[in-house]
């Protein structure tokens, strides 16, 4: 791009035959040609190559980013789906174990068909339910084996819990990090870029000095544009327009990234709420089991009472299992909404 900056050397050869003699005439010459630039119409060309090269490997950098973003969730979500059908498989088991206390209980006149009808109905949702489990799992494997160019089975495997989150969320952030963003850096650079094609295409509407040589003969040369059609105006025409429509993708580039970290900070702490109050629930439950099989070696509950509270623990952990997923996603997406760079 920053060859017309510099001379050029070009060597001219060729043959031709005379008509009267037959003979054939044979030459070569060399001829150097360097365009003075004058007005700095070659030099933003080269700088407007930079920063086009600079905003592309910024947008190619945030693209790398998104898929390594992308596999972090495909990975989240195969662990949560593992946990998932697992609570989801002892969840069922417990309400068919419910089902059988339910038969007896109906046999003894204590239940009725209504009862039982109910609890069928309970299992066959749950089926239906643990099916659909089994599959958003395989195809998030899938998914997983797809990104990291291996052939989608569905067979990979995957540790069996969530990673430990010891750092928290800091509470303010400097809101230069959003200058790092490279999805930012190449909006800003293709607003450079734009402004030195505009300085381009207006000094090539003003004359030009061209010097050449051949042989040890120089010559110097000004070329002016006179008429050709309006192209040149219309070309600065066209890069204002440009410059214009790029300060425009980097003003929306900019609210994006503050909508997106708003968003993913506003998020976090609710997840994070929700699931403070969800444990709560959960060691209540712990508790309240814990209790009741007290009480069922005192004889004043059941194995029914005890089964409907270790399925009320088995839905709270499906839930939470929901609320971990979802605040580990949130955090990959702050991540990338600051910009990715750690």
């Amino acid at each position: 791009s920053g060859s017309n900056l510099y001379p050029s050397v070009n060597a001219v050869g060729g043959t031709s035959t005379s008509l009267n003699t037959a003979n054939n005439l044979n030459s070569l010459s060399f001829k150097a040609n360097w365009e003075l630039d004058i007005w700095g119409k070659n030099k933003s060309g080269f700088e407007a190559d930079k920063r086009t090269y600079f905003s592309a490997k910024y947008r190619y950098d945030r693209l790398k980013q998104s898929i390594a973003a992308l596999i972090a969730k495909s990975y989240f979500l195969t662990i949560a789906g593992s946990l998932q059908q697992e609570k989801f498989k002892l969840l069922l088991e417990n309400t068919e174990r419910l089902r059988d206390i339910i038969n007896l209980r109906r046999e003894i006149g204590t239940a009725n068909d209504l009862d039982l009808s109910n609890i069928n109905l309970e299992i066959n949702q749950l089926q239906g339910k643990l099916v659909a489990v089994d599959n958003s799992l395989v195809q998030a494997k899938r998914a997983l084996e797809l990104l990291l160019g291996r052939y989608p089975k569905g067979e990979i495997a995957t540790k069996t819990d969530f990673p430990r989150l010891n750092n928290p969320v800091p509470e303010t952030l400097p809101l230069q990090l959003l200058e790092n963003r490279p999805d930012i850096l190449a909006s800003h650079y293709q607003i450079e870029s734009a402004f030195l094609e505009v300085q381009e295409a207006k000094a090539a509407r003003l004359p030009s000095l061209n010097i050449s040589s051949s042989f040890g003969v120089a010559s110097s040369g000004l070329v002016t544009p006179i008429f050709n059609g309006g192209k040149l105006k219309r070309n600065v025409e066209i890069q204002n327009s440009r410059q214009k429509q790029a300060v425009e993708e980097y003003a929306s580039n900019v609210l994006n990234a503050l909508n997106e970290v708003e968003t993913s900070w506003a998020n976090l702490h609710a997840y994070a709420s929700q699931f403070s109050f969800e444990d709560r629930a959960k060691k209540e439950l712990e508790n309240n089991i814990s209790l009741t099989e007290k009480q069922i070696e005192q004889g004043i509950s059941n194995n029914y009472v005890l089964l409907q509270k270790k399925r009320n623990l088995l839905q709270n952990e499906i839930g939470l299992i929901t609320l971990g997923l979802n605040y580990i996603v949130e955090r990959i997406n702050l991540y990338m909404a600051l910009g990715g760079n750690g």
